[in-house]
């Protein structure tokens, strides 16, 4: 005798959806609503997902507010996700959920009293996605902790960290996330770099393979982007190959000090990207396996882009 789906309880539903393939299960999302909600919740449970980028963040204008960014590769799994974290975002009663279809993402805006609940909702269904970049964007020790015992132990190839200045308990917050994923690459963007940041920076620098450090607006008066750049290409490291160093606020070199940048990275192993804004003329000039240019883009006001870059640096 004919059996309804829809009466079986909702773990039998989940198991018969999750035997049939692919065509099949996405033509079932068509039937109804009710249809739609067992095949999408049987599909994030037993298809893989890959998330290009998982991106958390405190919101500094709204104090106690935490962001959550998810794009994903594919348009498909995007569409069920959509609507899985839109029928939770419903039952937490959050106001603020959208999504981006040209960049198959979506964001959801809460209050820190409800992203654990939020995360506790959508565990279940998370064991088959892949995660390819990780990214903590201001965020206190309790929020970041939240997010890796969500996570939990997936591989993620990449991890971005974007804070204000150093915070020594904050910062060791930073080490055991990048301790527990073993990161092929780092992104590291702080508001005001200094001493103790770099000292950080230098000891992270034995864990990854790729660096990337982001200067973004000041630097410490007692440091300057020469010693800078000195200190982490001649840091010892076995394992950090590539380094990339930005600084985004204004550092003017002269040709000189080009020159001198040049001469130093053609003494080290590793392969290395500088880039700084000036207000200098373009450039476009090859110095051994280095080339010295500006880029297209990238200029702000009267200022432009200069990227020292090596050969094989993509």
């Amino acid at each position: 005798m004919p059996v309804n789906l829809l009466d079986l309880h909702a773990n039998a539903r989940l198991k018969i959806f999750g035997f049939l393939d692919d065509p099949t299960i996405w033509q079932m999302r068509e039937i109804s609503k009710s249809v739609k909600q067992s095949a999408d919740f049987a599909i994030i449970r037993s298809r893989k997902t890959v998330i290009v980028e998982l991106e958390c963040e405190m919101k500094q204008r709204n104090a106690g507010q935490v962001e959550l960014y998810f794009a994903f590769e594919c348009s498909g799994m995007w569409s069920v996700w959509r609507s899985v974290v839109n029928r939770i975002t419903k039952k937490l009663n959050l106001p603020r959920f959208t999504v981006y279809q040209l960049y198959r993402s979506m964001r959801v805006i809460m209050k820190m009293n409800k992203i654990e609940k939020f995360f506790n909702y959508i565990q279940p269904h998370f064991g088959k996605a892949e995660i390819s970049q990780l990214k903590l964007s201001n965020c206190s020790q309790n929020v970041i902790r939240m997010c890796t015992k969500f996570i939990g132990m997936k591989p993620i190839e990449r991890v971005s960290i974007v804070c204000v200045s150093y915070d020594s308990d904050l910062f060791d917050t930073y080490h055991e996330v990048v301790i527990q994923y073993m990161p092929d690459s780092l992104m590291f963007f702080l508001n005001v770099l200094d001493r103790e940041s770099i000292k950080w920076i230098l000891q992270i620098a034995n864990k990854v393979a790729k660096l990337h450090i982001n200067a973004m607006d000041s630097i410490c008066p007692k440091l300057t982007p020469m010693g800078i750049i000195r200190s982490l290409i001649s840091a010892e490291s076995k394992k950090c190959n590539v380094l990339y160093i930005s600084f985004l606020g204004n550092v003017d070199y002269s040709l000189l000090e080009v020159e001198k940048i040049l001469q130093m990275l053609h003494f080290t192993t590793r392969k290395v990207l500088i880039q700084y804004r000036t207000t200098a003329g373009p450039i476009d000039v090859q110095v051994g396996v280095y080339k010295v240019f500006t880029p297209q883009f990238g200029g702000r006001g009267n200022t432009r882009l200069i990227r020292i870059k090596h050969c094989e640096v993509e």
